[in-house]
């Protein structure tokens, strides 16, 4: 756990796959309107890093409310 940064524990993704996941997504979904997306905590969390400049240490002392909505803008 002491690279968690870095790494990815056994059979998951590292901090770089799901930027570049939660990045495509985003990617995806842009255009005109609105998008809703109903997700877990660490891609609320890599959201924060991406659009609102937090950094990992940060996101991941953060609360994530279970079942509350927290609105992101493309851009900022």
């Amino acid at each position: 756990m002491q690279e968690w940064r870095a790494q990815a524990q056994p059979g998951g993704e590292s901090l770089a796959d799901l930027e570049a996941r939660v990045r495509a997504a985003g990617d995806a979904a842009a255009g005109p309107g609105r998008t809703m997306w109903v997700t877990h905590a660490g891609v609320i969390r890599t959201l924060r890093v991406l659009l609102r400049g937090s950094d990992w240490p940060m996101a991941m002392q953060g609360r994530v409310p279970h079942l509350a909505p927290e609105l992101f803008l493309a851009g900022g």
